[in-house]
């Protein structure tokens, strides 16, 4: 999985950054920011044959995710 930061104070191009801990490749998922977790939250998306209904939290400060356990 690529994701990319956009360097608008710097050269105002695309960067692509760490993903570790990443889930699999999906569209049609929906993301929001929480600048107070310093995260952003991923939830659901499908690949060509399943429809995934899982939430995944990507940390900002250390370039990782983790797959959220649904309570």
């Amino acid at each position: 999985l690529m994701i990319y930061t956009y360097l608008l104070a710097e050269k105002r191009a695309w960067k692509e950054i760490s993903a570790r801990g990443a889930p699999s490749h999906r569209f049609g998922h929906t993301a929001a920011i929480s600048p107070t977790h310093d995260s952003m939250f991923i939830f659901g998306g499908y690949d060509k044959s399943t429809a995934f209904y899982e939430v995944y939290q990507y940390h900002f400060g250390t370039a990782s995710h983790r797959k959220m356990n649904a309570a």
